[in-house]
């Protein structure tokens, strides 16, 4: 602690969101503290998505696959929301899936429409009860419908 009462300190890099409580007292040996002061703390999901292939057309498939870091994992699985939107459009969900053991996922999406357009993909961790992580999305991926 310096002299002006301030503090720092450092979390692990595998620390959950949290409710951390920050007790001062101003006399040694005080029998309660003199301050409290409570932080929510919230760490995003951490999640990474690879799509396989990159380009595709009307009548294609794709391949969704990827991991959600971070444990305990609700029994069953965590649920995931799949996300695209065209270049400069709204994010739109269109698949709910559930992570597998050790946070893995994996799904297929067929084109249905023609192209040519591209697409922006993300995978979405909502934030749950059972989940000790805030809401967090992955890295974005970029598809080529032809």
């Amino acid at each position: 602690m310096s002299v002006n009462g301030s503090f720092s300190f450092r979390l692990p890099a595998s620390t959950q969101s949290a409710r951390l409580t920050f007790a001062y007292s101003a006399q040694r040996n005080a029998p309660a503290p003199s301050v409290t002061a409570t932080l929510q703390l919230t760490i995003p999901a951490s999640l990474s998505l690879k799509i396989a292939p990159h380009t595709t057309r009307r009548g294609g498939r794709i391949v969704f696959s990827g991991t959600l870091k971070g444990t305990p994992l609700p029994p069953g699985g965590k649920q995931l929301v799949l996300e695209a939107r065209t270049l400069h459009g709204q994010w739109r969900q269109f698949q709910v899936l559930s992570t597998a053991k050790g946070g893995v996922y994996r799904a297929t999406y067929r084109f249905r429409l023609p192209g040519p357009i591209d697409y922006k993909f993300r995978v979405v961790s909502q934030q749950e009860a059972d989940f000790p992580y805030g809401e967090g999305a992955s890295n974005v991926v970029l598809v080529h419908e032809r």
